[in-house]
C-alpha cells in the first residue's frame, strides 16, 4: 500500500515547522500576547513555558485558547488549499494543536499540573474539577482523532493505509518534531523526566495516537496515495533554520526582562 510520492525529508521539515508553530503560538502568541495586553512583562520565553510579571486567568487560558483557534483555522485551511505541501502542513498543524490541547487538559486533570490547575485553583476539593476535566479531555481527544482521520483521507485519499504508509506519513514528521523538542529541552538543561515527557508527549506521542487514521473509511481502498510531496528545498531550509534557532536560542530560554516572575506554560 503506497504512500504516494512523499519525500521523507520534506515530511520531516513539515513536521518541524508545524510543531514549532504550535508551541510558539501557545507560549508567545497565547500566554505572551495576553501577558503584554494586561500590563505584564515577559521575563522568559522557553519552548514549553513562559514567565510573566502579571498572572491573570485570561493570560493563563490564552495558551490553550490559541491552540483551539489554530486547530480550527488549520482544519478549514487544509480543505481549501490546492498544494499538497500546504494541505499536509495544515493537517499536521491541526493534529499538533488539537491533540496537544486535549492531551494537556488530560494531563492537568490527572496530575493537577499546568495551566488548568491554575485556572481551577479555587475549586475545592480538586477532584471536583479534575474528574469532569479528565472525562471531557478523553471525549475531546477522541473527537479530534476522528476529525484528523477524515482530514487525512481527504488529503491522501488513503481510506485504509498500510502500517508502512502510516509510519512514513505520520511518524516521520512527528518523530522529527520530537527530536527538535527534546534537543531544545537538553539545550536548556531541562532533563527532568517531566520536561522530557512533555516534549515527547507534544510530538511523537501525538503521532503514535494517529496510527489508526483511516480505519473508519473502509469504503476507500486506494492502494496508492494521491499525496505528492517531492523534495521541497525552501521548506527544508526554513525548517532547518527555525529548528536551529528554536534549539539554540529558545531552548535555553529567551530573557526579555530582568524580573524573576511566575512561570506559566505547559511545564509550569
Amino acid at each position: 500500500m503506497g504512500q504516494g510520492r512523499a519525500n521523507p525529508v520534506t515530511l520531516a521539515a513539515l513536521g518541524v515547522l508545524a510543531y514549532i508553530a504550535e508551541t510558539m503560538l501557545h507560549e508567545a502568541g497565547g500566554h505572551g500576547l495576553v501577558c503584554l495586553a494586561t500590563g505584564g512583562r515577559i521575563a522568559l520565553l522557553a519552548p514549553l513555558f513562559m514567565r510573566c510579571s502579571v498572572v491573570t486567568p485570561w493570560m493563563v487560558a490564552a495558551g490553550p485558547a490559541a491552540n483551539a483557534l489554530a486547530a480550527a483555522a488549520s482544519l478549514l485551511a487544509l480543505y481549501r488549499m490546492r498544494s499538497d505541501a500546504w494541505r499536509y502542513f495544515f493537517w499536521l498543524s491541526f493534529v499538533f494543536n488539537a491533540l496537544v490541547m486535549c492531551g494537556y487538559l488530560l494531563v492537568g486533570a490527572a496530575t493537577g499540573f499546568g495551566d488548568w490547575a491554575v485556572l481551577f485553583a479555587g475549586v475545592a476539593p480538586d477532584w471536583a474539577w479534575r474528574l469532569p476535566a479528565g472525562i471531557a479531555a478523553l471525549a475531546l481527544y477522541g473527537q479530534a482523532l476522528k476529525l484528523a482521520s477524515r482530514a487525512f483521507v481527504a488529503v491522501t485519499a488513503l481510506g485504509r493505509p498500510s502500517i508502512a504508509a502510516r509510519a512514513r506519513l505520520i511518524l516521520i514528521p512527528t518523530g522529527a518534531a520530537a527530536l527538535v523538542a527534546l534537543a531544545a529541552e537538553f539545550q536548556g538543561g531541562r532533563t527532568a523526566p517531566m520536561a522530557l515527557a512533555l516534549a515527547f508527549g507534544c510530538t511523537l506521542f501525538v503521532g503514535l495516537t494517529l496510527m489508526g487514521v483511516g480505519d473508519g473509511n473502509a469504503g476507500r481502498k486506494l492502494c496508492e496515495s494521491r499525496l505528492r510531496l517531492p523534495l521541497r528545498v525552501p521548506a527544508v531550509i526554513l525548517a532547518a533554520l527555525l529548528a536551529a534557532g528554536f534549539v539554540l536560542v529558545v531552548g535555553p530560554g529567551v530573557p526579555l526582562t530582568d524580573k524573576q516572575v511566575a512561570i506559566r506554560g505547559r511545564s509550569g
